[in-house]
């Protein structure tokens, strides 16, 4: 069976709602989804991160962006990457 991008978003977002420590409701999350950009704002709530930090991860290459006038925007596919990668690096090696 093919997981749609849809699918895969959907699942990734469910595990980062599961962290204690996420500052963002299932309204919220709702509402953001419907978006096709997410806004530098967006995305630090999604991620409950410092805008610093966010600007760090886009330094380090860690989340593509996309720079219009001084606005910053993320797609969701990079979302999706930056989610799947931390995924992988956290699970513990056998």
């Amino acid at each position: 069976m093919k997981i749609t991008n849809t699918a895969k978003l959907d699942k990734l977002l469910e595990v980062a709602l599961n962290i204690e420590s996420a500052s963002i409701t299932r309204k919220e999350l709702t509402e953001l989804k419907k978006k096709p950009l997410l806004t530098n704002s967006d995305f630090t709530l999604l991620f409950s991160i410092s805008s610093k930090t966010a600007y760090n991860w886009r330094k380090e290459n860690l989340i593509g962006f996309i720079k219009i006038s001084r606005r910053v925007y993320y797609r969701w596919q990079s979302v999706v990457d930056l989610l799947q990668s931390r995924m992988k690096n956290s699970k513990p090696s056998n």
